[in-house]
């Protein structure tokens, strides 16, 4: 009866903070069929270890300058859009405390082992927690999305521990949209920030959460609505975040695709998708903020072509006033010096390839430079060290595509107790350290300087990590 959404499609909002992008990674195909089997979905998944997670600086904070923007991003100034500084990589560990969880029925555990996650509690209900920023102050939040109750905290209300100066702080709470009009079963509906579930009409209702709008906060998106045409078709409804809660229902269009060799029928159920067009081509589509203006567009990433989009160009529908409006184009870089086989190389927002050398190429799309325009990030160059080990290769996002490729320096770990090996070939991770512990890793905004942050979620330790406190290595800019 349930169908439960892609873990991808959850913890895809850890990126939302910085880049506003929705759910860029998630391919699960409407069809029935999937995207290609080395896709990387972001900041949960893709370990080469099989274990599913989800320049030394200092002083970064005294290099990000003032600036005349209420939001507080680097990439922004009074100068007419210049970077504040030019970002660099990710600098010295901090501390980050973690909420006290304490009053609830849960076990004994590192219970935040990672950025999202679920838990059995005692009294056989369910805990789930991500990272959201709902407050819109440009900081992950820690959002409750079921407390260990049978209803609630997922039916009219998710908890928020709002994200403060070195830690997480006191809960509130952040109101659900009332979907009773919705012919939908009696459950906890909104456990998670995307999902899918089967009407009572034997239509689908699925929805997720992502900044639409454009005005820095999440937005509740349904992507369909227990119909079988209209929402997915030609239009989504939104609900926009607001202070303390969802609000009421609007309407976003979505783009007219009718020139492509499509199949009939709702292309556009869910924020990301793969179909098989009547050429035998495919059509993927995702939506994140490519142009970096602060609203999500609608990005086409193989366009029912053999070659074109997905090999030099992608083609985007940017995000307006209600709507997703004509098609521009994108440029992709140029990697034609890494020894790659022939191919459209980058019809998803983060993929892996084998190279010809028998090593791995891997690559994925985030606004890693603070700007507010998605990057496209090499984190695994076809060679055996160097990219993913010590550096990761950034290809900066700009006016109607990627820039020149630049170096972004990734944190020492050589004091934890790990495994020689490219560590950091993905944006997250989880290892086997030495002594049998794990170590985990992940990209987030905790601090609200507009650079994400590489924070570790467990770090070799039985204890301590996961438990009370994160690791926190922040984006450097200079």
């Amino acid at each position: 009866m349930r169908r439960v959404s892609s873990a991808s499609l959850v913890l895809v909002a850890l990126l939302t903070a910085c880049s506003d992008d929705g759910a860029a990674d998630s391919e699960t195909d409407g069809s029935g069929t999937s995207a290609s089997s080395g896709s990387t979905s972001g900041p949960d998944t893709g370990s080469p270890t099989g274990v599913d997670s989800s320049d030394e600086s200092t002083g970064a904070s005294d290099t990000l300058g003032d600036t005349d923007d209420p939001t507080g991003e680097p990439g922004d100034t009074d100068t007419g859009g210049e970077p504040a500084c030019e970002a660099v990589g990710f600098g010295e560990a901090n501390v980050w405390a973690l909420p006290d969880v304490s009053v609830l029925p849960l076990p004994e555990a590192d219970l935040m082992q990672v950025q999202a996650d679920t838990w059995a509690c005692t009294n056989d209900e369910d805990f789930r927690y991500t990272m959201l920023d709902l407050t819109a102050d440009g900081r992950s939040d820690l959002v409750i999305t079921d407390g260990c109750d049978a209803a609630g905290v997922g039916v009219e209300r998710w908890i928020v521990h709002p994200a403060e100066d070195g830690g997480f702080g006191e809960a509130t709470t952040y109101a659900l949209p009332d979907l009773s009009a919705l012919p939908l079963p009696e459950a906890d509906l909104m456990q998670v920030l995307a999902d899918t579930w089967s009407c009572t009409n034997d239509e689908d209702f699925r929805f997720t959460t992502t900044d639409i709008t454009g005005d820095g906060r999440p937005d509740f998106v349904i992507t369909d609505g227990c119909d079988a045409a209209g929402v997915g078709v030609d239009r989504w409804i939104v609900h926009p975040g607001e202070e303390g809660g969802f609000g009421a229902a609007t309407t976003w269009t979505l783009p007219d695709v009718s020139a492509l060799p499509l199949p009939e029928g709702d292309l556009m159920q869910v924020l990301a998708d793969t179909w098989t067009c009547n050429n035998d081509e495919d059509f993927r589509f995702t939506t994140t903020d490519i142009t970096g203006d602060g609203v999500v567009d609608f990005v086409i990433t193989d366009g029912c072509d053999a070659q074109g989009v997905g090999v030099e160009r992608w083609i985007v529908h940017p995000g307006g006033e209600g709507g997703f409006g004509e098609a521009t184009t994108w440029t992709l870089p140029d990697v034609s010096a890494l020894p790659l086989p022939e191919g459209d190389l980058m019809q998803v927002l983060a993929d892996t390839w084998t190279c010809n050398n028998d090593e791995d190429f891997r690559f994925t799309t985030t606004d890693i430079t603070g700007d507010g325009v998605v990057d496209f990030v090499i984190t695994d160059g076809c060679d055996a060290q160097g990219v993913g080990v010590e550096r990761w290769i950034v290809h900066p996002g700009g006016e109607g595509g990627f820039g020149e490729a630049t170096t972004w320096t990734l944190p020492d770990v050589s004091a934890l107790p790990l495994p020689e090996g490219d560590i950091m070939q993905v944006l997250a991770d989880t290892w086997t350290c030495n002594n049998d512990e794990d170590f985990r890793f992940s990209l987030g905004e905790l601090d609200g300087d507009g650079l994400l942050d590489l924070v570790i979620t467990d770090g070799c330790d039985a204890t301590g990590v996961g438990l009370e406190r994160w690791i926190q290595h922040p984006g450097v800019c200079r």
